[in-house]
């Protein structure tokens, strides 16, 4: 009999410990990130020609007698903890001559962002890292800007390939 008492002790115990080991770990598990997966957004060409039209300084590219334009559709994971956010983005889109929005060129992207914030919940830093902006001419794919973009306190460096965008004008003209 009193080898039953002790075994229920025992496992009274262990039970015990068990639910102490799970209750002291919601804690750390409530601080991890909040994440939304596949949330996309989009910039159409009427939505990318209407903010042309209302400020002509929004546009990519100056290619002299037109200005470039852009739309996009991307999807965005993203995950959110109090003192950072990151997300990884993914987009597909087009390169638009703004005079002649018939004429267009694939302008895609595939990076990541982390940005900091400080204790207020402000922005400290944001980086930008991966393959920025690609598209293709005469069917080949041609990365434009990829490597590292950091932004601290509004001053910004950027580490890696950044070609002259106004390849895009001789197609697009």
């Amino acid at each position: 009999m009193n080898h039953l008492r002790f075994g229920r002790r025992i496992l009274a115990g262990v039970v015990v410990v068990g639910l102490l080991t799970v209750a002291s770990t919601l804690g750390v598990a409530a601080s991890g990130p909040v994440i939304s997966r596949g949330t996309t957004i989009s910039y159409s060409l009427a939505d990318a020609l209407a903010d042309f039209a209302a400020d002509p300084t929004s546009y990519d590219v100056d290619c002299g007698t037109f200005k470039v334009i852009d739309t996009f559709q991307a999807t965005r994971m993203i995950q959110t903890w109090s003192n950072r956010e990151f997300r990884h983005i993914v987009y597909s889109g087009s390169y638009v001559n703004a005079s002649d929005p018939t004429k267009m060129l694939p302008r895609n992207g595939d990076f990541e962002r982390t940005t900091l914030f400080d204790a207020n919940g402000d922005r400290v830093s944001t980086t930008q890292r991966g393959v920025q902006i690609w598209t293709v001419l005469d069917g080949r794919r041609v990365t434009l800007v990829a490597g590292i973009g950091i932004d601290e306190n509004g001053l910004f460096t950027h580490h890696g390939l950044n070609v002259d965008q106004s390849m895009v004008c001789a197609p697009l003209s």
